[in-house]
């Protein structure tokens, strides 16, 4: 495949890059030449130039001690050789890890490390705004920016060595292999398919058009598909489960792959359809072939795979269904690597045609035909049986998931090291705090101090050194990590690293060292000198590479940092989550075989409990709807009451008004009738309670006064009516 052009600034680093190769070459020969004895004629420096193809001012520089411009710019740059390598490593693993930089962030990394340098207070400098390009373009040859895909955080730490190991060793290699034959081994699984072309491609329009638009139906609208495949390259037919409350004869025309048809609510599979498709469906294609022999099905983890109707079905069939692992079906399940990819291209090819010649989008009634036609199409014996090979599933393979797939995880996980590598001295240490974890007595000061006795020194022992590592590292919260068992949360403060300062260059002297022995004669000077020459040179190399050593550490605790905090980041958002309590199916993660009776006990547990939900659920919801009821009830009889007090009270003043016309005494005129107290709903059988009446005096008008008891209980009785409907 052609691959992009490269820019004019890569094209010249790939060509000082060439040029650099050949004047290396060049300056190697010249060192040959020169180890020649005496006597044997040796190439000239033009000679050589014009034998390597290099410009012979430039070698002849060379060979007398001189720098080349591209080792010359080098000292120029801000980040050292050693701080660009380290960025390089970071960045290859992070990428691994499936966490790859940004270029905003690479650009980070690189400010920090400048930002550490001792000279950074009195000269803050940053990289410009073409570094990141200059910087992948000089290592082009490792690094190149990419258009990322996501891959779920879940997935990427569900699918780690152990889960891989323990399905591939325990639940392939123990209770699938040997046990069951190609023919009666099955995997299915379902795939929604859209009705809108929703595939990019290339059309010709007008120039300058910004977005160019194509007709079709903008339905979103998915319809399921259940796929079965068999280890021995077939394929049985598929289940088509359409979104509807009722199905058309008209959705089944057009039938090409021979298809069943299902429809549901929500337009998926559910416990019944599953159940339902196994004893109709899977059980009536591979009856006969199996001839009595046990049939092996692999599902992945969705609720309708293994409700208890369908696993007591399977049981009684002869069926043996196994769970993969929790969220690791992007790498181990056989459709979802090697047959759905190329399935939805095909659809999306079916659905552009049939645009191009009807017009318009599909419906429910072309459904069968368009999808058919692909169906036929991807489904091949070679698609089939790579998902199952690519799977280690037949032919039995443990090692078909490779390690760069399980890379994703390391992030996450407390044995992973870091994206740089520590030294081997470090991993050593480490390595022995894993798997010997210090005991209470090496945690204890007091373990490690030894008395002093005068004139012994005491021996030190493995088991004393140890004592005193651990004892000290005990005193300090940073190295505490390494001897506590408990878990780091986001709380735990990430500690900025200790830089080690760079040793400067020694100043050379203005008047030199006199020798107390000079010389004898002039070939002895020249040795001596030759041999001064040596030294300072090995010195000097010992030197640069000490710095070089450290400037390399210094970028790598830089790095380090910046990861942690990154990860710290990630760790606090996870804290923050809500936890579900939910009961586990998949210890541990892990994958299962889901016809166990110990699993099948689990699910009924589940759906009894589901049941009891759903039960509780209901009598929730009849308590309000009784209360409602009640309330309603309460509210006309209250009313009802009010009207007949209105009526009581105009009667009263009428007889009132009567008897002060015939002279009759204030006192002696009849009382004012009694107010009922509103009905209140009992807060335990939703009845109403019994009401009473108030006594309301004669100078206080129709207004009723309640004692401080009855205002209590009424709040209360509202409180806990309240409480119920919640």
């Amino acid at each position: 495949m052609t691959g992009k052009a490269l820019s004019a600034r890569a094209k010249a680093a790939k060509q000082r890059r060439v040029k650099n190769a050949k004047l290396a070459t060049a300056h190697e020969v010249w060192e040959n030449e020169q180890a020649k004895p005496e006597g044997m004629k040796k190439k000239s420096v033009r000679t050589i130039a014009k034998e390597c193809d290099v410009s012979y001012s430039t070698l002849n520089r060379l060979v007398k001690g001189g720098r080349s411009l591209s080792a010359f710019n080098a000292k120029k740059r801000l980040l050292t050789a050693e701080e660009e390598r380290t960025i390089v490593e970071y960045i290859l693993e992070s990428s691994d890890r499936a966490l790859p930089p940004s270029l905003a962030e690479v650009e980070l990394v690189a400010n920090a490390i400048l930002a550490a340098r001792p000279s950074a207070p009195s000269d803050p400098r940053t990289v410009g705004k073409n570094w990141v390009d200059r910087f992948l373009d000089t290592y082009r040859d490792e690094l190149q920016t990419h258009w990322c895909k996501p891959l779920d955080t879940v997935r990427a730490r569900s699918l780690n060595p152990e889960i891989l190991k323990h399905w591939m060793e325990e639940i392939v290699g123990g209770r699938y292999h040997g046990k069951f034959r190609p023919e009666d081994t099955y995997a299915f699984d379902e795939s929604g398919f859209p009705a809108e072309f929703s595939r990019r491609c290339r059309v010709v329009g007008r120039r300058g058009t910004k977005t160019q638009h194509k007709q079709g139906t903008a339905s979103r609208e998915n319809t399921t598909v259940l796929i079965t495949i068999c280890a021995d390259g077939t394929v049985l037919k598929p289940l088509i489960i359409y979104k509807a409350k009722n199905f058309r004869a008209a959705w089944a025309e057009n039938n090409v792959a021979g298809a069943s048809f299902a429809y549901s609510d929500k337009g998926w599979t559910d416990g019944e359809i599953a159940a339902a498709w196994l004893i109709n469906d899977f059980d009536e294609q591979t009856r006969d072939k199996a001839a009595g022999r046990p049939r092996a099905l692999f599902v992945d983890g969705h609720i309708s795979h293994y409700s208890k109707k369908l696993l007591d079905h399977a049981t009684s069939l002869g069926i043996e269904i196994f769970g993969y692992p929790p969220h690791c079906t992007h790498a181990l399940q056989g459709l979802d690597v090697a047959c759905f990819g190329r399935m939805k291209e095909l659809f999306q090819e079916e659905l552009r045609t049939f645009e191009e010649a009807n017009g318009r989008g599909i419906n429910k009634s072309d459904f069968a035909g368009v999808f058919g036609t692909a169906f036929l199409k991807a489904f091949t014996q070679e698609t089939i049986a790579a998902a199952f090979s690519k799977t280690g599933i037949h032919p039995y393979n443990p090692d078909a998931v490779t390690p760069s797939q399980t890379k994703p995880s390391e992030a996450t996980s407390i044995q992973a090291p870091f994206p740089l590598r520590a030294p081997s001295p470090v991993q050593a240490v480490l390595s022995v705090f894993e798997s010997e974890k210090p005991t209470a007595f090496e945690l204890n000061p007091d373990t490690y101090q030894t008395a002093a006795v005068p004139g012994e020194t005491p021996p030190v022992t493995p088991t004393r050194m140890r004592r005193r590592l651990v004892g000290s590292l005990a005193q300090s919260q940073s190295g505490r990590t390494l001897i506590d068992n408990k878990l780091i949360t986001s709380t735990f403060p990430v500690f900025e690293p200790t830089i080690e300062p760079v040793t400067p260059a020694a100043t050379p002297r203005r008047r030199p060292r006199v020798q107390s022995e000079l010389p004898a004669t002039l070939e002895d000077a020249r040795t001596m000198i030759e041999h001064q020459r040596a030294v300072i040179d090995s010195l000097r190399e010992n030197l640069e590479t000490k710095r070089a050593a450290v400037r390399r550490q210094n970028a790598q605790l830089l790095v380090q940092c910046f990861h942690l905090k990154k990860i710290n980041h990630a760790l606090r958002g996870k804290e923050s989550q809500k936890k579900i309590n939910k009961r586990k199916l998949f210890h541990g993660g892990k994958g299962r075989v889901l016809t166990d009776p110990e699993f099948k006990q689990l699910i009924a547990e589940v759906e009894a409990a589901k049941m009891r939900k759903v039960e509780a659920r209901k009598e929730s919801l009849q308590r309000r709807a009784d209360a409602k009821a009640t309330r309603a009830s309460l509210d006309l009889q209250w009313a009802r009451m009010l009207e007949d007090h209105a009526a009581a009270v105009r009667r009263w003043e009428g007889e009132c008004l009567r008897l002060r016309e015939m002279g009759t005494l204030v006192k002696n005129l009849p009382k004012k009738p009694k107010k009922p107290l509103k009905p209140r709903l009992n807060a335990t059988s939703n009845a109403p309670a019994a009401s009473r009446e108030v006594e309301v005096d004669e100078d206080e008008g129709s207004d009723v006064e309640m004692d401080d008891s009855d205002a209590e209980s009424s709040a209360e009785s509202e409180d806990d009516l309240m409480g119920d409907d919640a």
